[in-house]
């Protein structure tokens, strides 16, 4: 049985884009091959990319910035994906630190 603080996750998600230099201080690693991310029409990614548009605005604000002039569409998406990845896994193995989780999860 997994459990996750479902609004912690969200708040520290949100605060990725706060602005562009904390995206970039914090999202600075891409998604590793192995995840098989593309932004690919069949690709699972590219459904969720629009979503959190909708659901963070901050996020339109700082992908708007950053692509193309800094960087390409699909590093921003890997990069804000990856930066994703590292809360949940942060946040889960506090979870799981401080007893809330099974080992091996």
């Amino acid at each position: 049985w997994l459990r996750c603080d479902l609004p912690t996750i969200q708040v520290e998600v949100l605060s990725l884009t706060k602005d562009v230099e904390t995206f970039t201080a914090i999202c600075q690693e891409e998604l590793p091959e192995t995840a098989g991310f593309s932004l690919d029409e069949s690709a699972s990614f590219a459904q969720w990319a629009g979503a959190l548009l909708e659901w963070n605005p901050s996020l339109d604000k700082v992908r708007y910035r950053l692509v193309p002039s800094r960087m390409k569409e699909e590093a921003f998406w890997s990069r804000y994906f990856a930066g994703i990845r590292q809360v949940v896994r942060r946040l889960l193995l506090t979870s799981r630190q401080n007893g809330h989780l099974p080992d091996g999860l």
